[in-house]
């Protein structure tokens, strides 16, 4: 029996609970709880102000107070699974939706919920079931219609999202999320003209919707009119200065520009927000890769990877960083793990085949890039890499199919230019590199290349002025490691002045059975010592001082003489000084002192 007071207190503190004035709703509730401790409604109610205030351990205490008293309470067992479901513990909020869903199984809101759990999951098939059970009480719940819509915009059924998202839009032509949904979706196809109408439609009717102004800001990324993209990102940022979506997709605009510390600026500000997020650190270990600091992209990669096991492209990028750390047995490992996920994944066999290609198991190169193309029969980078598995004759034959698609593809050009000048054919040669230089006049590999065709047509003068341009720092920070290790090949004296008096063994000498490749094997003239050289365009760190650690380790295998190391960088760490400070084997050069800016 409630008396008139405790009646009072409780409508007056719904009625401020509607209007959003949460601590005047409180202060009434409260009041009315001391007349009546044991009133579950009111219990579950004070739950619900704290709820909306996102206080969710609160909120928790209540509910959970009224369950105690009321253990089969339907509103109370909702709304825990509520607050499971904010906190992400998804189990949990499961836990008390079937609880609930035992006492009224048609209940649209509990089954609502329990797909929301399924969408958040990523299990798919049982979010439908949950939703479809929802739409049969009731066909005309938007909600319901429009996170249908969701799920297949997640499996990628585009026909089917837009199918629901158009189903909701018909009985509310003004459904703000159908709206941006629909946006989505053609974003997704990258129809950015529908997109932006769609978008525009959901702007209209909330201009400072932060979701809306972000997902424009995608279309303008997706266009690569990064200013416009920015324009977005920022407005949205303005609203909110800590919304993670957008903060995120600037970082991937400087990303695009490859102003990479501002990338690391904006991603490390919503690592901060959210430490969790797989997305973030996702592109933190992309940046850090091409930064070429590949411990770091590894470390960021991995714990991606921790949070969403089941992403092939995680899985992918892992794969490529071991690669570059010429951690070749673990490179294929994640290859695989990333193709057990998705098999007709062209990237990453094309990935997979290019790490047999450095093996030299060109058979099993060839198997997987056929593979690739049978998927994808139009893609020029696989074209141009199975190019790479046969002899020259042969390779030209693929690398013109490569720019039969692509023109003006940089990479088949330059491989089918290497192989005219292998058959000798030097004037063909020269002009495939002339071509590559109208595409990219400070392509520095095709330079070289330019270069070289001169010399063996004759053409020294010319070559000479080639030289000169390589000599330019603009160029030589595009082509420097193959640049410097012709200067090298031709001429070792420039090592004279830093006491190496050296001549050439080999160029690129495959180690570890073909897994590993030093840059230059050299013999010094005094002593006969062997000198394995490492040349890095970039900054020499610990991963360096592993690398030619580990190349020094393996020729001592199969070599009587002893093995000095020889790192030639663009500066070095603090790290990478301390070790070579100890090392008695590895020596340091910085590219400044050859002259190299």
């Amino acid at each position: 029996m409630i008396d008139n007071s405790e009646n009072k207190y409780i409508i007056k503190g719904l009625s401020y609970l509607k209007k959003g004035k949460f601590d005047k709703s409180l202060i009434n509730f409260e009041l009315s709880l001391k007349i009546d401790p044991n009133n579950i409604n009111v219990l579950n109610n004070i739950g619900n102000v704290y709820f909306e205030l996102m206080g969710y351990d609160k909120a928790l205490e209540f509910y959970i107070k009224s369950l105690e008293i009321d253990p089969k309470y339907f509103d109370a067992l909702n709304n825990t699974g509520n607050v499971y479901f904010e906190l992400k513990e998804y189990e949990k909020a499961l836990e008390f939706y079937n609880k609930a869903l035992e006492i009224n199984p048609k209940d649209l809101i509990v089954l609502y919920c329990m797909g929301n759990v399924f969408l958040e999951l990523k299990e798919y098939d049982k979010a439908l079931k949950f939703y479809n059970k929802a739409l049969k009480i009731d066909p005309n719940i938007i909600i319901v219609l429009n996170n249908t819509g969701n799920v297949f915009l997640e499996l990628k059924e585009y026909n089917k999202a837009l199918e629901f998202y158009n189903k909701a839009l018909k009985i509310d032509p003004e459904y703000h999320d159908a709206l941006n949904n629909t946006g989505n979706v053609y974003l997704e196809l990258k129809d950015y003209d529908r997109a932006l109408e769609f978008y525009n439609k959901a702007l209209e009717i909330d201009s400072n919707n932060i979701n809306v102004l972000n997902d424009i800001g995608n279309v303008y990324l997706g266009l690569k009119d990064y200013d416009r993209a920015l324009e977005f990102f920022n407005k949205a940022l303005k609203i909110d200065p800590e919304y993670l979506n957008a903060l995120n997709n600037t970082g991937n605009v400087f990303l695009e520009l490859k102003e990479y510390d501002k990338a690391l600026e904006f991603f490390i500000k919503a690592q901060v927000i959210d430490q969790e997020n797989s997305i973030i650190l996702y592109n933190l270990g992309i940046v850090y890769y091409e930064l070429k600091e590949y411990e770091k992209a590894l470390e960021y990669y991995i714990k991606s990877l921790k949070i969403d096991s089941k992403n092939a492209d995680i899985l992918n990028n892992i794969g490529n960083t071991y690669y570059n750390l010429s951690e070749i047995e673990l490179s294929l490992n994640y290859f695989n793990k990333s193709l057990k996920i998705n098999p007709k994944n062209v990237i990453v066999l094309n990935n997979k085949g290019t790490v047999f290609l450095e093996l030299k198991d060109y058979k099993k190169a060839r198997k997987i890039f056929n593979k690739a193309l049978s998927i994808d029969k139009y893609n020029a980078d696989i074209l141009n890499n199975l190019g790479n598995t046969y002899n020259p004759q042969e390779s030209i034959k693929y690398y013109n199919k490569a720019l039969k698609i692509d023109p003006n593809h940089i990479y088949a050009l330059y491989n089918k230019g290497i192989n005219y000048r292998i058959l000798k054919n030097y004037k063909e040669s020269l002009k495939i590199f002339d071509k590559i230089l109208t595409i990219d006049h400070k392509y520095g590999p095709a330079l070289c290349e330019k270069m070289r065709a001169l010399r063996n047509l004759n053409r020294n003068r010319e070559a000479l002025q080639i030289e000169k341009k390589l000599s330019t720092a603009d160029i030589k920070n595009i082509c420097l490691e193959k640049h410097l290790e012709d200067k090298l090949e031709n001429d070792l004296t420039i090592l004279k002045p830093f006491g190496y008096d050296l001549k050439l063994i080999s160029r690129q000498k495959g180690i570890n059975g073909g897994k590993n490749r030093i840059d230059l094997l050299c013999e010094n003239n005094e002593n006969h010592n062997l000198i394995v050289i490492e040349l890095k365009n970039v900054i020499a760190n610990n991963t360096t001082f592993k690398q030619i650690s580990n190349y020094i380790h393996a020729m001592e295998q199969i070599q009587d003489k002893s093995i000095n190391g020889l790192v030639i960088s663009r500066g070095c760490d603090t790290d990478f000084k301390k070790l070579i400070k100890k090392s008695e084997d590895i020596n340091y050069l910085n590219l400044k002192d050859l002259g190299f800016e």
